[in-house]
C-alpha cells in the first residue's frame, strides 16, 4: 500500500459492491485464494490502491498463516470464522481505517512496532531519516541522542538498537502515542532508550535530561489549512501529529529556539519535512549559526535537513 507523507492528494471514491460484510463471500464455496481475490476485489472497489497487497495482508493477519501458506493451501476451503474475520476487517479498511491500524503493528527497518489509533504510522521516508542518524551516531562513543515527537518510537528505538553504546531519549507529549511508546520499548527489551513525557513546544532545561550529540525529529509539518484535504486515512491519524502551524513550520522554530544550541559542538539535528520545506528550515537554523545540508528522499524530493554545530 502506498501511503504518502502526510500528502494532500485525495484517493477518488467509488461505491463498493452492493453486497458487503460476510454476504458477499457466501455466495459459493469458499476457497482461501477466492477469499484472497474477493476481499481484493471489495477494498479497489472503495478507492483504495494496491487492493491485492492489502487483501492478503489482511488474510494473513486474521488466519495467522504466512503469505507462502496461503499460496501454497489457496485451494483449501475457508472457515467461517475466518471469512467473517476477514469481512470485519475489510469493512473497517473499506470505511478508511489505516491497514495499520487494523492489523495493530507495522515494520520499520525490518523490526515490528505496535500502532493505533493514536500515534503516527512509521513510513518509508522516515526510515532514511534514522539511518542517516544511526550512521552519525555510531560515529560518537559515546553518544547522547534525542528522538523528539518520539510517537510509535520507531526511531529512537532503532538507533537504540543499532548502537548499543548510544542513551536515547525518546520524547512524547500526549498520552495516546506516549503509551505505544513506552509499549514498544518493552517489546523491543532495550535498556540504553528511555521514553519521557515532556512537550517539544517548551524548552530543553524543561525537560531535565542530558545534553544531546544528536537530535533527530519527525515533527508535525502539514500546514493547519491543508489538513481537510489530506488523504482520509491520514486524516484518521492523530491531528497533533501532523498540525505544523499556520506554514507548517512550527515545531521547526522550536527545534532551532529550544533545542538545537544546546547540542554538543560538533553534533547535530536531523528532522524530517514536507516538500517545498528544506529551504525554509535551512533558514531558519542559519540564524542560530548552523549549517544545513538537504538530503533527497526515493521520490526525489527534499526529505531531510542536517544541521550540523560546529565545533
Amino acid at each position: 500500500m502506498t501511503i504518502r507523507a502526510r500528502g494532500t492528494e485525495k484517493i477518488p471514491q467509488r461505491q463498493p459492491p452492493m453486497l458487503c460484510g460476510t454476504a458477499i463471500y457466501m455466495t459459493q464455496h469458499q476457497t482461501l485464494q477466492r477469499l484472497m481475490r474477493q476481499t481484493a476485489e471489495r477494498i479497489r472497489m472503495s478507492g483504495v490502491e494496491n487492493a491485492a497487497f492489502e487483501a492478503a495482508v489482511l488474510l494473513e493477519f486474521c488466519s495467522g498463516k504466512t503469505r507462502t501458506e496461503l499460496m501454497l493451501r489457496g485451494d483449501e476451503s475457508a472457515e467461517d470464522s475466518l471469512i467473517k474475520s476477514v469481512a470485519s476487517c475489510a469493512d473497517r479498511r473499506i470505511s478508511g481505517e489505516p491497514l495499520q491500524y487494523i492489523v495493530g503493528e507495522w515494520d520499520f527497518l525490518g523490526n515490528p512496532f505496535y500502532v493505533g489509533e493514536g500515534v503516527l504510522i512509521p513510513r518509508p521516508e522516515t526510515e532514511l531519516l534514522c539511518s542517516l542518524v544511526i550512521g552519525e551516531a555510531k560515529k560518537i562513543k559515546p553518544c547522547v541522542v534525542f528522538d523528539l515527537c518520539a510517537g510509535s518510537g520507531c526511531i529512537g528505538i532503532s538507533v537504540a538498537e543499532a548502537c548499543p553504546d548510544a542513551r536515547v531519549c525518546a520524547v512524547e507529549k500526549f498520552d495516546g502515542a506516549y503509551a505505544y511508546l513506552t509499549r514498544n520499548i518493552e517489546r523491543h527489551g532495550l535498556k540504553n532508550v528511555t521514553s519521557v513525557k515532556a512537550d517539544v513546544l517548551e524548552s530543553f532545561e524543561a525537560a531535565g535530561l542530558p545534553v544531546p550529540d544528536i537530535v533527530v525529529s519527525n515533527p508535525p509539518y502539514v500546514k493547519r489549512g491543508e489538513l481537510p484535504g489530506l488523504q482520509r486515512e491520514v486524516r484518521r491519524e492523530p491531528e497533533e501529529a501532523l498540525d505544523g502551524g499556520a506554514d507548517g513550520l512550527r515545531f521547526y522554530r522550536a527545534l532551532a529556539e529550544k533545542w538545537f544550541p544546546f547540542v554538543n559542538a560538533g553534533g547535530l539535528m536531523a528532522v524530517e519535512c514536507g516538500e517545498g520545506q528544506a529551504a525554509d528550515i535551512s533558514g531558519i537554523f542559519a540564524e542560530k549559526g548552523g549549517a544545513a545540508e538537504v538530503r533527497r528522499d526515493l521520490q526525489g524530493t527534499e526529505r531531510i535537513v542536517i544541521i550540523r554545530k560546529e565545533l
